[in-house]
This record gives structure tokens, sequence and C-alpha cells, in this order.
């Protein structure tokens, strides 16, 4: 019987060596780094830079306010309605901490004014000193307002707030003209009632945002101003209905007669949508919605629309409406752009805030989901940026399967010796 003969050990070794030493993986770093020049030769030049991103616009702005240190406030007096009162700002303006002996007034009001006013409320003032600016509880509060309109617009993908010192914010954002515009408006939003009085045109507040349940997507008329539905909450209804029905708004020589337009001064019957003390539009009661009212059936159902002079108001109407006011006004101090921007993230409420370079006047610590303010420093670790393919291992024999070079040499001579011995037996 023949026997299979045996293959030439030249044929034995390379068949081992092909077995033992691995191949390097497609798209793995080779066993030996190439030099610069090789890199710069093997490597496509889209691959080799990061992708492109657009210029960032940084808006630097402050809380606006005042803060009265050592302003020791008598326990039954009612100190804020009393500052408020003399400083022309509604209560919600006037903070009172008893505990702290401050009081913050976020309004623009000069020092002296302050001061008057907590004289006017039985507040020593002789060691109280005012300064310019707010709480850091009070510029939390404003960031986490001003985070919620940006989700409310949609633009949570390509804007962030950060705390950046005492009553500063660093927003970073590539929507600079949406988001200046939904900084800079405080959104105190009202529907007032304008109407004919016995001395002259008088006003009544019908609803503000706190009487809003629910506030609809924008819509457009066909040829006509866009709008926003909205829903009140039962107490508003009431107040709602009972304030045009009570002055003569349902009449049905008053319905359809504003002329605020054409008469400012003298304006007829108006509904007015009111932002931050500023008449945005002017429109008439519908004799369809008076019917309603006059049958009480509004109260029962109450769903209106409120609109605007274009899509521009309409969306920072609406955006306000959701949101509510800002629980102090900001001013825009100045824009830097940034050319090489980071990606964007805005810490939430959940997630540790890094801690900022202190400088001496401003508290180190933000609170959790502020940020730190800073400059985020590119290539720091976690996920690569487009285009990026991040940290690469130096290569090692840790790759090859259980084994290193070494042992595979052994196991070569090992195997050539018992084949010789093979070849050799009778």
């Amino acid at each position: 019987m023949l026997m299979p003969r045996s293959p030439p050990l030249r044929a034995v070794l390379l068949a081992a060596l092909l077995v033992l030493v691995p191949v390097a993986a497609a798209g793995t770093a080779p066993a030996v780094a190439p030099t610069a020049d090789e890199a710069s030769d093997r490597t496509p030049p889209a691959q080799s830079v990061r992708t492109t991103q657009a210029n960032v616009t940084v808006l630097n702005v402050t809380v606006v306010g005042r803060t009265a240190v050592g302003a020791a406030a008598e326990p039954m007096v009612n100190v804020t309605g009393i500052i408020a009162n003399e400083l022309d700002l509604n209560v919600a303006r006037v903070r009172v901490d008893r505990r702290n002996d401050t009081v913050e007034v976020l309004a623009n009001r000069s020092d002296e004014a302050v001061l008057t006013a907590l004289r006017e409320a039985d507040i020593d003032t002789e060691d109280v000193a005012v300064r310019r600016g707010v709480s850091n509880a009070t510029r939390d509060a404003v960031a986490a307002a001003l985070r919620e309109r940006i989700v409310a617009a949609g633009l949570d993908g390509n804007t962030s707030v950060a705390a950046a010192g005492d009553s500063r914010l660093r927003i970073r954002t590539t929507a600079v003209s949406t988001v200046r515009a939904a900084v800079t408006v405080r959104g105190d939003v009202g529907i007032v009632a304008g109407f004919p009085g016995t001395d002259g045109h008088r006003r009544a507040e019908l609803v503000d945002a706190s009487g809003i349940a629910n506030v609809g997507a924008i819509q457009v008329r066909s040829g006509g101003a866009p709008y926003v539905p909205v829903t009140l909450t039962d107490a508003a209804a009431r107040n709602f209905s009972r304030t045009l029905v009570d002055n003569g708004f349902t009449d049905e020589a008053n319905t359809s007669s504003c002329r605020y337009d054409e008469s400012p001064d003298e304006p007829g019957y108006c509904i007015f949508t009111v932002i931050d003390g500023e008449v945005v539009y002017a429109a008439s009661l519908s004799p369809g919605l008076a019917d309603v009212m006059r049958n009480g059936e509004f109260v029962e159902d109450p769903r209106f629309v409120v609109t605007a002079a274009n899509e521009s108001t309409a969306r920072s109407l609406a955006t306000t409406l959701r949101t509510g006011p800002l629980p102090a006004p900001v001013r825009v101090v100045n824009t830097t752009t940034e050319t090489d921007p980071v990606p964007f993230t805005t810490p939430g409420a959940d997630t540790a805030s890094p801690t900022p370079t202190p400088t001496p006047d401003v508290d180190a610590t933000p609170t959790a989901g502020d940020g730190d303010g800073g400059t985020p420093t590119p290539d720091s670790g976690g996920t690569p940026a487009a285009g990026d393919d991040g940290p690469t291992d130096e290569p090692t024999d840790a790759g090859a399967p259980g084994f290193g070079v070494s042992v595979a040499l052994a196991a070569l001579l090992a195997l050539a010796a018992g084949l010789v011995r093979r070849r050799q037996s009778p």
C-alpha cells in the first residue's frame, strides 16, 4: 500500500509561520508606526481634519437687578408689597430674604431709589449696602427659564446656557437672532381689555400667563395674520368672560369695533395682546365669541386665539405663553464669535457641573446644571467629534491570538524537530 509522501520541511515551516503569526486586521494600526510624512501620504485629507462646524456666537449677558445687603425686615410688615409699590413694580420683582437680611429688586433701579423704598418699609438703612446684581439663586433660576425657552423654541441642539459668575450667564448659539429675541423679551404676557369709560379710555387685565392652561401650535389663516390657540384655566375663564360682558364687549354694537391702528388714543372696544408692557396686537371681539360669552358657554369651553402681527412675534408669544416670564430681566453685554467651536452641551438638572476658575467676585461653585461658564477644551476625551477617530493605542504583541512572537517561534522549532524525527524513522 502506498503511503502519502510527507511535504517538504520548507513548506511545513512556511505554513506554520502563516498560521502562528497573525496578519493585522483591516483598518487596524500596523505593527510599526509610520513616520509623520508617511502618515500624511497615506491618510486622505478628509479624514485628517475635524468636520467644519458653523461659527458659534457667544452672548455674554447679565441679570439685571439690585441687592440690598444687611436689610433686616420686620417680621410682621408687608415689606415686599411696600417696596414694590414704592418702586412701581409688580410684587414678583421684589424678593425679601429675612434669614440672610437681603432684599433683591429685580429691575433697573438706582441705589438711592432702593434705599428710599427700604426706608418706606421701616427698614433701617444705616448699615445697608446696595450692590449691582442678583443672588446666585436668582441667576440660576433665570438660566433654567432660558433653557426652557430654548427647548420650547426647538433650539436646544445648537444653543447652551451656563453660569459665568455673579449675575452673569454665557449663551452659545448658532441661531443668534432667535435666541437674542428670546433673551431680551422678559415675557410678561397679558391679554388686556380696552374700552371707553366715563373718565376716558380704560383698561382691565383679562388674563396673564398664570391663567393659561394650554398653548397650541402656531397657525396662519389664509391671507391673514398668524395666531396662537390657547385654553384658559377655569378661574381665568370666569374673569375673562365676566369682564368683557360687564364692560359692553358682547353688545352687538361693540363687536368688531376696535380701531386701534387708526386712533390709538380712542380705539373703541379692543382686546390687546401685551408683552412686557407693549401692545403687540389689537383685535375686536368677534360676534361669534360674543354670543358664546353671553350664553355662558365660554366658561365651559374656554378656548380662543391670540393673534400676532407676524410669525416672528407669534413664535415669541407662543414660547413666552408656554414658559412664563423670566424671573428677572437680562441684558446682553457683548457678543463674541467662536471660529473653532466645540460641541454644544447644556448640563441638565441631574448633571454635576464642573467647578469654574474662580475670580475675586465670583462664586466659584455653580449650582448643578449650570456648567462652569468657561471655554470647553477640545480633545478632552469622551465621544470624539465628527471626523475624529479618537485616541489610538500603540500596537503590542497582545494582539496575537493568545501568545506572543517568542512562544510562536518555540512552537515552530518543536514542530520542526518532530517532523525531522518522523522523516528519519524507518
